[in-house]
């Protein structure tokens, strides 16, 4: 099934969304609709779009004003701008295609009683075509094999407190920790912690592992999910218990992990993420360690950095038997240096670095990009057209590369953010994938 075809079978799925229209995350008094020509959002290479603008104030269509707009390639200087008027409710604008496979966001404000309003959509020409900028470092394999190697060396010493609070009649819950660094220091080893839920029944179960998005904050045992009769496992990467008063995290925010996707980024072996790739592969092992686990069934699953550790520990722990990757982070960085949009966190944007920088050649080891070039097992990505944080070029790129078998759940109107639908067909595709009902 090609990708057109997957958008379109997504529009008919969705009956809640009106998928023509632009959802943003906070509504406004004014309302500013966009919508194209084409149902999927998805032109040929040079062909124009054609795009409806309304506006909306309290309920009712405005029926004149001036609207400011401009356009350009995803993330990229702005092209072109112009200004339309909206004439008896309806403004159409006709506006240049892209001369490549990738994307244009289009922006659109009114001014209505001397405030602003905007919004914006972003199409796509021909991305099942968009290919990634990121290459395969030559000792890519080796390097990560070795890793592995050293960590599956050192102890796990796994820890389970039980957290009779949190727990309910069907589920128990654990708050956790494991080694994830067997060369203890003064206070002990490196640990990583997270929650953990267990269905209480008796039996064997599947696991879930949901790897985390970027930040520092606290996590919540998944009761729900659990419920539905899945071992869950989440997890924290920064080292530090996961259910601390919110102050420690905001403080850790501004202060120790202010930017610590930087840290030591010109260092493959040093980089932060090598110590976080590290404590989440370690966790599949603690998993297989349950004995409630049925030691076959575990799957991955994350969404933005979550996505790209989802990739990264299945690529390079061959027990992940399927994975669920939502608008990954950290894929395609290197997008950028080519006049391209590329991945969060972006750190090659408006940048001239040569391609054999240190930091360059760094992130390519822990690009997701390479990472989906090994997958075997099956996958599910889901993303939006709408993301300005992890944008639909850079997801296309890691789901064209991949050739592990694969699904795509793509709702052209989400941004950085998800419709319940998209994780309700993720997770029915992990209960295909586990052979559940």
């Amino acid at each position: 099934m090609n990708i057109k075809t997957l958008i379109c079978s997504v529009c008919l799925c969705i009956f809640s969304v009106a998928i023509h229209a632009q959802k943003t995350n906070i509504k406004s008094f004014v309302e500013i609709n966009l919508k194209p020509n084409h149902a999927d959002w998805i032109y040929k290479t040079g062909e124009k779009v054609g795009l409806e603008i309304t506006a909306i104030k309290g309920g009712e269509t405005v029926q004149h004003g001036e609207i400011q707009y401009t356009y350009g390639m995803e993330m990229m200087p702005i092209e072109k701008s112009g200004s339309t008027t909206l004439k008896n409710g309806l403004a159409i604008v006709l506006l240049d295609g892209a001369k490549e496979p990738g994307f244009k966001t289009f922006e659109a404000t009114i001014t209505i009683d001397g405030n602003k309003y905007s919004n914006f959509i972003t199409v796509g020409f021909d991305p099942s075509l968009i290919m990634p900028a990121t290459p395969l470092p030559t000792d890519f394999l080796s390097f990560w094999s070795a890793q592995k190697k050293k960590w599956d060396s050192e102890p796990l010493c796994a820890k389970m407190d039980y957290q009779p609070s949190k727990s309910t009649d069907k589920v128990d819950v654990y708050n956790i920790s494991y080694n994830y660094n067997g060369k203890p220091g003064a206070y002990g080893a490196a640990k990583f912690f997270g929650v953990l839920s267990i269905p209480k029944a008796q039996g064997k179960y599947p696991a879930i592992y949901y790897l985390p998005g970027a930040g520092v904050r606290s996590y919540k045992p998944l009761i729900e999910i659990a419920e539905k009769g899945f071992i869950t496992l989440q997890i924290g990467i920064h080292g530090i218990p996961i259910d601390m008063a919110e102050e420690v995290y905001q403080l850790l925010r501004v202060g120790a992990l202010a930017d610590y996707p930087s840290f030591c980024s010109n260092s493959r072996d040093k980089y932060y993420y090598n110590r976080v790739y590290n404590g989440c592969v370690r966790g599949v092992s603690f998993i297989f360690g349950l004995d409630k686990f049925d030691g076959t069934n575990i799957a991955t699953w994350g969404g933005s950095q979550g996505g790209n550790l989802s990739l990264a520990v299945s690529a390079i722990d061959p027990r992940i038997k399927c994975s669920v990757v939502i608008h990954p982070a950290l894929t395609d960085m290197e997008g950028h240096l080519y006049g391209r949009a590329g991945g969060w966190p972006h750190q090659f944007k408006n940048s001239k670095l040569p391609l054999t920088d240190s930091t360059v050649v760094t992130a390519r080891y822990y690009d997701g990009i390479n990472f989906a070039r090994q997958l075997t097992k099956p996958v599910i990505f889901s993303w939006g057209f709408n993301d300005k944080t992890c944008g639909p070029t850079t997801s296309f790129a890691a789901y064209n590369i991949t050739t592990a078998p694969k699904e795509a759940f793509i709702v052209p109107n989400t941004g950085h953010w998800t419709f319940a639908e998209q994780q309700d067909s993720c997770l029915r595709f992990v209960m295909k994938h586990f052979g559940m009902k």
